[in-house]
């Protein structure tokens, strides 16, 4: 399975039932996650591919897949932008 991102090396996550935090030790910041946000955290991490997220995340919200997708995009472009991942191709 291909990851869809790395962690940087100055980022440290912590998940739980509810959510997760994600602590960027270089700016002193954190980043708190929904569930949702958790889940898809949990699973790119874990080498899910993005149509294997997508359709876990549409089975758990019953949401649309055309939505999920977009989601899930924005959700990992967002970190990117932040500087506490890296976008694998």
């Amino acid at each position: 399975m291909a990851k869809l991102f790395e962690v940087e090396p100055h980022v440290r996550a912590m998940i739980d039932a509810d959510g997760a935090v994600l602590l960027d030790l270089q700016a002193g910041k954190y980043y708190s996650l929904n569930g949702m946000g958790a889940q898809i955290w949990t699973k790119a991490m874990d080498g899910e591919e993005e149509a294997a997220i997508v359709k876990t995340i549409c089975e758990l919200y019953g949401a649309p897949a055309e939505r999920v997708l977009a989601d899930v995009r924005a959700f990992v472009s967002g970190l990117e932008k932040k500087g506490l991942i890296r976008a694998l191709s």
